[in-house]
């Protein structure tokens, strides 16, 4: 893939800890890349290796061609959206979005049709003389943004950039973000935890696992193709049932179990060997039923049996945990089970993850 930044074998050492174990990322020009993952698992890191703060032990990072490992942060053309916004406090909301102009010295008539440019595309006009302090947590975000984007950087970095907005002014700002991202045309590197918002904002999704690269690839691919039991959790698929498998030809046999029916399922593109192995499946990606209906055919994939033991509404569907001898699932579902009964829940070919057992 012709990349526009390249991050190659990339390798950053804190002290004797490696944070980055060989990282290799290609993001072509104009697309929008989010880094998925947990705390600690290098993300963050890896943002400001490409900004500039953190010097690769081992790689090269280039942007159109040109290595920038050793350049310092304010020659590589990038911008940088900081988690807490870092806005002046004593400036108005014109003089942050105009700072990074004035550093550069850009003329007083271009940085203020500049300014006004910013303010417009982010709906800021009626606010240029106000204090970072007498705006909201939304507005305080799309001055930061204007600031990062008054100076035409070439890549726009961002940095958890909507964790300290609440709930209901995360989802506004996010599809902002991404309409102006895909308007202006600018490639665009988003850290985040959140993978909701990675699915929504992003083209390409690189989830991140222990200074390594788990899995790159669009929205679709991640979370319906997971490549590995790590991927599969993290992208939501947290019910795991251990299984004996038989592998032959383009057909898996799942052996009767003490909580499980006996099942055969198209192997498709799933590379594994007979034995032991385990599967995952989403909370709502199944059907239950009480113990007891008619029996699904062998191949309408995995059929479990176990008990409900709680009840809750978190809204649209009835959440239950449901225990299979020593293991809890969570199952959704539109019908309420009581606390007690016995019932069938049937994963769907198409919704179940098997990978070996580790």
């Amino acid at each position: 893939m012709e990349g526009y930044l390249d991050i190659s074998q990339t390798r950053v050492r804190y002290g004797d800890n490696e944070i980055l174990k060989g990282i290799d990322l290609s993001v072509r020009k104009g697309e929008f890349v989010a880094l998925l993952g947990s705390s600690g698992c290098g993300k963050t890191t890896l943002l400001r290796t490409v900004a500039g703060f953190n010097t690769p032990t081992h790689g090269t990072i280039s942007i159109g061609g040109r290595d920038v490992t050793r350049q310092p942060p304010d020659k590589r053309g990038m911008a940088l959206v900081f988690q807490s916004y870092a806005l002046w406090p004593h400036m108005s909301v014109d003089q942050n979005i105009g700072y990074g102009l004035k550093l550069r010295r850009v003329e007083a008539a271009t940085a203020r049709q500049r300014i006004d440019e910013m303010k417009a595309l982010l709906g800021l006009q009626a606010l240029g003389s106000r204090k970072p302090a007498e705006l909201s947590g939304g507005q305080r975000q799309r001055v930061a943004l204007g600031r990062a984007l008054a100076i035409n950087p070439d890549i726009l970095l961002l940095d958890e950039p909507l964790s300290n907005l609440d709930a209901r002014i995360r989802l506004t700002v996010r599809h902002e973000i991404s309409a102006l991202q895909r308007r202006l045309g600018i490639t665009a590197v988003h850290v985040t935890h959140d993978r909701e918002e990675a699915m929504v904002m992003a083209d390409r999704i690189v989830i991140m696992n222990g200074g390594e690269i788990a899995q790159a690839g669009s929205p679709q691919e991640v979370y319906n193709k997971p490549n590995s039991d790590f991927v599969a959790a993290f992208m939501g698929a947290e019910n795991v049932v251990e299984i004996n498998i038989n592998v032959f030809g383009s057909s898996i046999g799942i052996s009767e179990g003490p909580n499980n029916r006996k099942a055969v399922i198209n192997r498709g593109d799933r590379t594994l060997s007979s034995g032991k192995a385990i599967a995952r499946f989403r909370s709502e990606a199944v059907q239950m039923a009480a113990a007891g209906a008619p029996p699904a055919s062998i191949q309408d994939g995995l059929v479990l049996t176990g008990t409900v033991a709680q009840v809750s509404y978190p809204g649209g569907l009835w959440r239950h945990v449901v225990h299979l001898g020593e293991v809890s699932l969570i199952v959704d579902s539109a019908t309420r089970f009581d606390e007690g009964s016995a019932v069938e829940i049937t994963v769907p070919e198409t919704a179940l993850y098997i990978f070996p057992h580790p």
